[in-house]
């Protein structure tokens, strides 16, 4: 019998809501940091979170130790010791990849709206106005992925300090910003050198000196713009399928777009560069991990309504958690540990699948009616298209912002009209664990500069895959046979190959498209925090051209030829 003292997930409460009526929304962080109340309340009560007592299930350091390190049981987990290689809660490589990190972002946003609730009670004036802030609070998302959004606001990478109207009276101050860092109490059992060295939080770190470097955060983040934004819009058109969408693992035969969890390592990597976003044991303690997280279950909810009756497969936890062994069966059903939704059961993939009753939605559903799937279908795809539409595809004057269909199978007639083009893409395909660190894979067209500190800001770099690894692998004797796992995501080179282009109305044919591609085509590979790697140790990589015909039919988009790869 579980404790009947142990803290019930259940997301933040919805007071004075109307029943049936839509939750608040997690808002673009964009839009948060503008609005000074709820701004105000969530600086104010994450650094509650950060003072809360360690012992405390509730408090920062702990809700950030259930994805990796320090390794421990949470929340009365009658499990004492972990029974998976991998010694976190977090599942990674696997179907339920997204629905795990559902209820991880819902336990997070109950405590902190817990915490702005109580702040906004002591407030002496506009108390309504508090009030109402507090109950409509919710963790904000960082949409990396739209065009022009990479970078966060300032607000969340650059300023340690921030004005704020603090209680009790509403006036301007200058607080310490808990968003830009957090300071550890002590050192993570576990962790090891670097990080056992890092008092706070670090972004970009230099020779392992613990100091954020928000220069290079923007630069990278910049600089792999575009190619977010691309993978992006072909992970919600052409992946239809649970496996390939969920996670990284490779898939025979797969639709040529990335993962949602490998668009989520990219960004870790991008954002840790070598500190704490990019080292999967010790992600959960940067605060700007539930930003990023909140987007990635966004862009869940947004596929989700994309593919509706599209949910969990039956797969396998390979390399075990906490809570899992390894190769551990797992489905729809599967509990998600440590989160419980009673004192006696657990939420699952299946019991979360709609966010409504979990007290929260995204700007993208406002309004729409979600008992009409149908109708939810359409407006998604008119809204996600204007988002991420590819630039290229504008090079072919009959397609307008294609809606998104779930990709066919692939046939083998090949047409050649205005309302279809080649895509191409480098796909990346390469053993995650056999660096033993989080590592890019970066793809050129063209050619590389000498100094591995100018390839993200080449003209020639096209985008990268990025491998987010567990750095304790090699120290685990059941990890090592895990080794051979293979990790796979494309790079897509349309917008790359449409700026080398000779002004032809057809650029992507594949007669113009080979001899360039096996002209041009370069890659290299490179540690998290920089430092670059000689291909030869990495001899399990295989970066292969797959071109794709995607034709454009009564405004959906969908796959109806896959050419055989070309190396």
């Amino acid at each position: 019998m579980a404790s009947t003292h142990r803290f019930v997930v259940t997301g933040a409460p919805n007071p004075g809501w109307p029943q049936g009526s839509a939750p608040p929304q997690r808002l673009n962080v964009v839009d948060f940091v503008k609005d000074k109340r709820m701004f105000s309340l969530y600086v104010q009560a994450l650094q509650e979170m950060y003072d809360a007592s360690q012992d405390d299930v509730r408090s920062y350091y702990r809700i950030g130790g259930i994805h990796g390190l320090p390794y421990e049981p949470w929340n009365d987990d009658p499990n004492k010791t972990p029974l998976g290689s991998f010694g976190g809660y977090c599942t990674h490589a696997t179907s339920i990849f997204p629905t795990w990190h559902r209820p991880y972002v819902l336990a997070f946003e109950q405590v902190l709206q817990d915490h702005a609730a109580k702040i906004a009670e002591e407030y002496t004036t506009e108390t309504s106005e508090w009030r109402k802030a507090a109950a409509e609070l919710r963790q904000p998302f960082w949409d990396w992925a739209a065009p022009g959004q990479a970078v966060p606001p300032d607000e969340v990478i650059r300023l340690s300090k921030v004005y704020i109207r603090a209680k009790p009276d509403g006036k301007e101050t200058e607080v310490e910003n808990p968003l830009y860092a957090y300071k550890f109490k002590f050192k993570i059992p576990g962790s090891g050198p670097p990080v056992d060295g890092w008092p706070t939080t670090v972004r970009h770190p230099k020779d392992d000196k613990p100091e954020s470097h928000p220069d290079d955060l923007a630069r990278v983040l910049l600089a792999n713009q575009e190619s977010l934004t691309t993978q992006t819009f072909f992970m919600f058109t052409l992946l239809s399928a649970w496996p390939e969408f969920s996670n990284t693992r490779a898939v025979a035969a797969g639709n040529p777009a990335t993962s949602l969890e490998g668009i989520h390592n990219s960004v870790h990597n991008f954002t840790g560069g070598g500190g704490h976003m990019s080292r999967v044991p010790v992600a959960g303690f940067d605060p700007i991990f539930y930003m990023h997280h909140a987007n990635v279950d966004r862009q869940l909810s947004l596929w989700a309504a994309l593919h509706p009756g599209v949910w969990v497969t039956e797969d396998k936890e390979v390399s075990g958690t906490f809570a899992l062994p390894d190769d551990a069966p797992v489905d729809g059903n599967t509990s998600l540990f440590p989160f419980p939704n009673t004192q006696d059961t657990y939420w699952t993939s299946n019991n979360s699948a709609d966010t409504t009753p979990l007290g929260y939605t995204y700007p993208e559903f406002d309004g729409l009616n979600m008992n009409d799937p149908i109708g939810v279908k359409k407006a998604i795809s008119e809204i996600v298209s204007k988002l991420y539409s590819s630039s290229h595809l504008s090079a072919f004057p009959s397609v307008r912002q294609p809606a998104i269909a779930a990709a066919s199978e692939a046939t083998t007639t090949i047409s050649d009209t205005r309302n279809s083009l080649w895509e191409w893409s480098a796909r990346v395909r390469v053993k995650a664990l056999e660096l033993e660190r989080s590592f890019h894979v970066l793809i050129f067209l063209g050619n590389v500069p000498e100094d591995s500190n100018e390839w993200a800001t080449a003209p020639s770099y096209v985008g990268s895959f990025g491998a987010f690894v567990n750095e304790a692998a090699a120290q685990c004797a059941n990890c090592q046979a895990h080794l051979d796992a293979v990790t796979e995501g494309y790079v897509h080179l349309g917008n790359a190959i449409t700026r080398h282009s000779t002004g032809t109305d057809h650029p992507f044919d594949p007669d113009r498209v080979k001899p360039y591609l096996k002209d041009s085509l370069n890659w290299r590979v490179q540690m998290a925090h920089g430092t670059p790697v000689p291909l030869e140790s990495l001899p399990s990589l295989e970066v292969t051209v797959v071109a794709a015909q995607i034709t454009f039919q009564l405004e959906d988009l969908c796959i109806t030829t896959t050419l055989p790869p070309v190396a």
